[in-house]
């Protein structure tokens, strides 16, 4: 981790992706100052870390988003966020269909900010599925529910490796090799 992060650090990478707090917090002790991004949100208790080193957290579900909204308000600081949604793969995230009940209780909050919002495939290198295309139209529609909410998050990004080769209408302003 540190001689790869380093090295894409000193070639001017945009943002950076870890798993957890913990390879986060090893990247700023490396003094990496691009944006961090915890692909798999955070644990309770994980908070202080957050704060403390600057990252920001994936969001898959709404008591995520309770929590850092009463930590930011404890701590008195703005906690950005990108939101992952659930489009299809069936794993972590807001389910697309819940976007309505989410944007309610996020309209309610003070302490936490919308960053961004993203989506995993299930299987973007696979043509012979209608499946990525699917994902990509309920990103779509998400997308707009926010947007008629007056909610517009500064990233968006779907694309992961196979995404970035493959679906270049995915890309978004970021992506996720």
């Amino acid at each position: 981790l540190p001689e790869v992060s380093l090295a894409l650090s000193r070639a001017g990478v945009d943002w950076f992706g870890v798993t957890n707090a913990d390879e986060g917090i090893q990247l700023r002790r490396l003094n990496i100052t691009q944006p961090i991004l915890l692909l798999t949100g955070f644990w309770e208790g994980e908070q202080s870390a957050i704060t403390d080193y600057d990252l920001i957290p994936g969001i898959y579900t709404e008591d995520q988003l309770d929590t850092i909204e009463a930590w930011g308000a404890r701590t008195q600081k703005k906690i950005r966020f990108h939101l992952k949604v659930n489009t299809g793969l069936g794993m972590l995230g807001l389910h697309w269909t819940e976007v309505d009940a989410f944007i309610a209780r996020y309209r309610q909050m003070k302490h936490v900010e919308l960053e961004g919002l993203f989506e995993q495939f299930a299987a973007s290198e696979d043509f012979t599925t209608r499946m990525t295309d699917e994902q990509m139209q309920r990103f779509a529609l998400v997308e707009k529910a926010l947007a008629e909410a007056g909610i517009h998050p500064r990233y968006s990004h779907q694309a992961n490796s196979a995404a970035i080769v493959s679906r270049p209408e995915s890309w978004g302003n970021m992506v996720r090799p």
